[in-house]
């Protein structure tokens, strides 16, 4: 079975339309819907905005369904240099930028518990997403996806996370969903298609684009699973 998490309906509802055979199942406040998508048996969930929500919906995923994968697909602000609205981002590692331990002698970004500042994306499987967002013609780059509970619109702020964590994306529950992950050994990617830029009108950009540079997503997708039957 493979997990599918996204933080909106957006970002997950059309996946739900399209599955077979559904079981829906409740687990504290989030819905699994498990089913048959694209051909491939599937746990599909909206787990919430951010790292809390998706990290809670990760371990219940996991706990529950126990995934040989999980995706976790959305939109982002694309902050590397380059990046366009419907351009995609697929993580090579993941990083959570708000860790901040200030006069502390800990490194910005150190997770305790599994001992690392970037946690690695599954190299197979976001290679062959990759290369699938590629041969659909959307033009797509493999790097870091930045991670923290805050809506990116700064400018200053941008530049600060590209300078300290050469991110390419930033979003609000990559580095939860990747942290449950690595926690559990479960394989996992990140798929973001790029709504906004992360600056002083991400706010105008992520409203007007996010639902559709998602149906994207829902085409790489696709072609995905119908490919892990």
């Amino acid at each position: 079975m493979i997990g599918i998490i996204g933080a909106m309906e957006i970002e997950v509802d059309a996946l739900k339309a399209a599955m077979q055979d559904k079981e829906i199942r409740t687990i504290g406040v989030t819905e699994y819907c498990a089913g048959n998508l694209f051909g491939a048996s599937v746990v599909v969930a909206k787990c919430g905005v951010g790292k809390v929500n998706a990290a809670l919906c990760a371990q219940n995923m996991i706990h529950t369904y126990a995934p040989r994968l999980i995706i976790n697909t959305g939109c982002a602000a694309g902050v590397g240099d380059g990046l366009h609205v419907g351009d995609i981002v697929i993580a090579s590692e993941a990083v959570q930028y708000d860790l901040d331990y200030g006069p502390l002698d800990i490194e910005r970004g150190y997770i305790d518990g599994i001992d690392r500042i970037y946690i690695p994306a599954d190299e197979v499987y976001s290679a062959r997403i990759a290369a699938i967002a590629e041969q659909q013609g959307n033009h797509t780059r493999r790097g870091t996806v930045a991670t923290a509970d805050y809506f990116l619109s700064d400018p200053e702020i941008k530049k600060e996370i590209k300078k300290h964590f050469h991110a390419e994306a930033v979003e609000m529950e990559g580095g939860a969903v990747a942290q449950a992950a690595c926690a559990n050994g479960v394989p996992f990617v990140i798929l973001r298609s790029v709504s906004d830029n992360g600056d002083d009108e991400a706010v105008e950009s992520f409203e007007t684009f996010a639902a559709q540079v998602n149906k994207i997503n829902m085409q790489i997708l696709k072609q995905f699973l119908e490919g892990e039957q």
